[in-house]
């Protein structure tokens, strides 16, 4: 059955025990998704209007490097 599915054989039986008793499979959630709930995330708003507010200060001012 785990060769024919090509997964490991912990995961079929995983999967036949989630399926018999009816519980469900947890998704693993990112490392990053931890880190998130600690230190807080900016949603792609935030994250585009920050991006956006330091463009200015990317510039190169080539005359004070000469």
């Amino acid at each position: 059955m785990a060769k024919k599915s090509g997964k490991s054989l912990n995961r079929v039986i995983l999967d036949m025990v989630h399926q018999s008793t009816g519980l469900k499979k947890e998704k693993k959630k990112p490392a990053a998704h931890s880190l998130k709930k600690l230190a807080g995330g900016w949603s792609a708003k935030d994250a585009s209007e920050f991006t956006e507010s330091i463009k200015f200060y990317e510039q190169i001012d080539g005359e004070r490097w000469l």
